[in-house]
């Protein structure tokens, strides 16, 4: 009982081992997990919000002992180190850093404080109450203090002077946390709830009590009178002084009884999501999403978001596919086309994921003039009798109209002698438009003048699998060269996709054995399926970033930012995630996103991993320094380029240094 007195603060953790790089940008205290028969863990957040584990051995060799000794001599990082430690049972291994604070800093009771739990838990009892009584004659008569005295004094059998102490304590700050639990237990332990309801009224009389009351207003709660509980929980949390954990308390007390309603109600106006306890907002979230609110949730996920709080990302990532689930009267929902749609046909010649790197032909070389071209056109959708065409929300059929010949087109790049180009076709301001199937000879005369040949095609998702039909077409006499179809066992498009790649290939010449960008690999079976719907999310923000899309018909936004993320750490060695990921953010800047501070501390992390495995994609880091104004690193290194350098990288990172020097201007 006498350790719970010291309060627990979740402290950020860092390290230079490399098996726990994760807990170098740790957000939170180890949080200890065991396991019978195997050794407990602890759980670490990195940087991009991944949970991992390492053993209480690899923590304390790796983790503690090299972030105590960097703290030694800071009494505020030791402090706060030592706090995080203790609560993590670290007891022993704080025991030189703990001694060490008190003589940083004499005057500070929370180092007397800390001490003497060290040495109560070591079973060094005489030497606690001889530190309690040194800090209290040096800081005077403190709660904190003299709570702890209170509490080592009945463990050793003195009650009366426990009680009395620590009456005293509480008529300094009434709000002690384990001070309280002590002495309202003490009370209901002697005679049951009666008196533990009194000695709670008691402490509720006090000047400055909250934490009584609120307490007083759980039992009101448990009891069925609600609204004499929500009655004491506004009073409190109309208090110009009312505390976090107050929230936290009556949103969690309000959920777990089943009033919903009631948690919007009392704590959406007070709550502060940069001073209060984040776990109020996951309270909140959640009555938003019972309650189908769906414009309150992520605004608020917005606000929870900017923080950066590794280990509460993966809470905030499922709630927001959860609200986006739900419907919206703002969402762009398929939207039948005008009888006279103003159509635009949007024109790609190199990759999605090249487009916002500022054109960089370092990275993409362009094929040599004389080179035929393959067209690949949007594939049409096969809807049942009663639907037409139109723009529609980002749902799978529709982003694989897309995705699929984004991607062959980009095949046709990477492995053969011909350049290729892909058309997509949008509403304007609406998004991209989906027809129906039927009508590709047309397109073949259409569009003769753009290529050599041309990739049409269909896809059936109705039913639960995939079906595929793509032609080929030699657009000067619009022959039919082929027609290859292919379909899914399941919902898995990969093996099908794979099938028309091969197939197309083929029709068109042999495959070459390197690709044309040295840096391409094509996906494997189990990034395929992930890499497509990047190619068609890659899409939808260069449409709003070129305005053909508007931002308030904008969904899924981050989910779309982060997916190349998620997708260059789990395929590490693979550079054209990473690319993605920087041309996404690159996109969003342009279309004035509010979401890119949320990304920073990840893609700079993630460009300096890429730097140490080496690779082609690090070098577009003096993007992401423009993007987030980090002018003197893009300065230094535009001026530190040597000739190892090609000219087209020095040029573009001159144009890059420009523009950003412009911008900040």
């Amino acid at each position: 009982m006498f350790e719970k007195l010291f309060k627990r603060k979740n402290q950020s953790a860092s390290n230079d081992a490399k098996e726990s790089e994760a807990a170098s940008d740790a957000g939170v205290a180890a949080e200890e997990t065991t396991s019978e028969g195997k050794p407990s863990l602890i759980k670490v957040h990195d940087v991009y919000g991944r949970e991992l584990q390492i053993t209480r051995e690899e923590w304390r060799a790796k983790v503690l002992g090299p972030n105590l000794e960097k703290a030694s001599g800071k009494p505020d990082a030791l402090y706060q180190l030592c706090n995080s430690a203790l609560n993590d049972g670290f007891v022993e291994d704080i025991d030189h850093a703990s001694e060490e604070l008190i003589a940083l800093e004499p005057d500070a009771e929370r180092s007397y404080a800390l001490r003497s739990i060290v040495l109560f838990r070591t079973h060094r009892v005489d030497e606690a109450e001889r530190v309690l009584q040194q800090g209290i004659q040096r800081t005077g008569r403190s709660a904190t203090l003299l709570a702890n005295l209170a509490v080592l004094r009945a463990s050793r059998g003195d009650s009366s002077e426990g009680e009395a102490l620590m009456w005293e304590a509480l008529e300094i700050d009434p709000n002690i946390d384990q001070g309280l639990r002590w002495w309202a237990n003490t009370f209901h332990q002697r005679g049951g709830m009666d008196a533990y309801r009194e000695a709670l009224e008691r402490v509720a009389a006090l000047p400055g009590s909250w934490r009584a009351p609120l307490w007083l207003a759980r039992e009101k709660l448990k009891g069925g009178d609600v609204d004499g509980a929500v009655a004491m929980f506004e009073a409190i949390l109309h208090r110009p002084d009312c505390p976090g954990e107050a929230l936290l308390t009556i949103s969690g007390d309000l959920g777990n009884k089943g009033e919903i309603a009631r948690i919007p109600q009392l704590i959406a106006s007070v709550f502060d999501p940069a001073k209060h306890d984040p776990r109020v907002g996951l309270n909140l979230l959640q009555a938003y999403l019972q309650l189908k609110q769906r414009k309150a949730g992520e605004a608020l996920l917005q606000r929870l978001y900017a923080l950066q709080m590794a280990p509460f990302k993966q809470h905030l990532d499922k709630m927001t596919a959860a609200f986006a689930a739900i419907p919206d009267e703002m969402d762009l929902k398929e939207k039948a086309l005008p009888d006279v749609p103003e159509i635009e046909l949007m024109v790609y010649d190199q990759p999605i994921w090249t487009y916002g790197l500022q054109t960089p032909s370092w990275l993409v070389s362009a094929k040599p003039q004389e080179a035929e071209r393959v067209v690949c056109f949007a594939f049409s959708r096969r809807v049942d009798a009663d639907e037409r065409g139109g723009t529609q929300k980002e749902d799978e059929g529709g982003r694989m109209t897309r995705a699929l010949p984004l991607y062959l087109a980009e095949s046709v790049l990477c492995w053969t002698a011909m350049a290729s180009r892909t058309l997509i076709p949008v509403v304007k301001g609406g998004g991209p438009a989906v027809f129906g199937a039927g009508g590709d000879e047309n397109l073949c005369r259409k569009f003769a003048d753009q290529g050599t040949y041309l990739v049409t095609g269909e896809l059936d998702d109705r039913g639960g699998r995939w079906k595929f039909t793509m032609r080929l077409w030699r657009t000067t006499d619009a022959t039919l060269i082929a027609e290859e179809h292919a379909e899914s066992e399941d919902q898995d498009v990969t093996q099908a996709v794979l099938a028309l790649e091969q197939a197309l290939l083929r029709h068109l010449s042999l495959p070459a054995a390197q690709p044309w960008l040295s840096f391409y690999t094509r996906p494997s079976t189990e990034a395929m399926y992930p890499y497509l719907v990047e190619l068609g999310q890659s899409l939808v923000l260069s449409l709003f970033a070129n305005e053909v899309m508007t931002s308030n018909v904008m969904w899924g936004e981050r989910s779309m930012l982060e997916w190349p993320l998620n997708m260059a750490l789990r395929w590490a060695d693979a550079q054209v995630p990473v690319i993605m990921f920087v041309s996404g953010l690159s996109k969003a800047k342009a279309y004035g996103t509010t979401l890119l501070p949320e990304f920073r501390e990840r893609v700079l992390q993630l460009m300096k991993d890429v730097r140490r495995r080496g690779g082609v994609a690090a070098k577009l880091e003096p993007l992401v320094w423009s993007l987030y104004g980090m002018q003197d690193s893009l300065m230094q290194f535009a001026q530190s380029l040597g000739t190892e350098e090609t000219e087209a990288y020095r040029q573009w990172v001159a144009k890059i240094a420009t523009t950003s020097s412009e911008g900040c201007a």
